[in-house]
């Protein structure tokens, strides 16, 4: 009961305090969901992280989740934690594939390997990051393989060809006919 008091009185807080940065907020079970646009997230972050009483001091994880009929196609979610609080706080930002999101390097070392993940398995791009690459696919992969319009088997089969002594990528045929029944 005292948590879902801390979580009103920071809802009240917030919305009293930086009333332009937040587009929407609410409470969903015992975190605090706030919604927010592309480019106010690195302000609104820094805030968060720095202000005396919020200090949401760890980037516990960054995700995407994709939503083809959407206009703006994916909605990145980051999840933080404050330690001298213990309260969760979740701040998602939607973009289209082509906008390119502030990389949040600067303010938690920790968004280093979760921004490349989110690049590599979505393509959602953030730009002044450091080193953007692709870490969980291989390296000539192509296309994104968590997106809703991704073939669930590749686009290429990967196979060792006994003829040619060496592994070769062949382009895939798809038979659809049999997905829908």
């Amino acid at each position: 009961m005292a948590q879902c008091n801390l979580y009103y009185l920071l809802i009240a807080y917030y919305i009293q305090l930086i009333p332009n940065y937040i587009l929407l907020i609410s409470l969903e079970k015992i975190e605090m969901c706030v919604l927010s646009q592309y480019d106010n997230i690195y302000f609104l972050i820094l805030f968060f992280k720095k202000h005396t009483n919020t200090l949401l001091n760890v980037l516990s994880d960054i995700c995407a989740v994709d939503y083809p009929q959407k206009k703006l196609r994916f909605e990145v979610v980051y999840n933080f934690y404050s330690l001298k609080y213990n309260y969760k706080l979740r701040l998602k930002v939607s973009v289209l594939e082509i906008m390119a999101i502030v990389s949040l390097y600067n303010i938690f070392l920790s968004s280093n390997w979760l921004e490349r993940e989110v690049w590599d398995l979505f393509g959602v791009f953030f730009c002044d990051h450091s080193r953007l690459r692709r870490i969980l696919t291989d390296y000539g992969f192509i296309g994104y393989p968590l997106r809703k319009d991704f073939p669930s088997v590749g686009f290429y089969e990967v196979r060792y060809s006994e003829i040619l002594q060496k592994v070769t990528y062949e382009p895939l045929e798809f038979n659809t006919s049999l997905r829908f029944i």
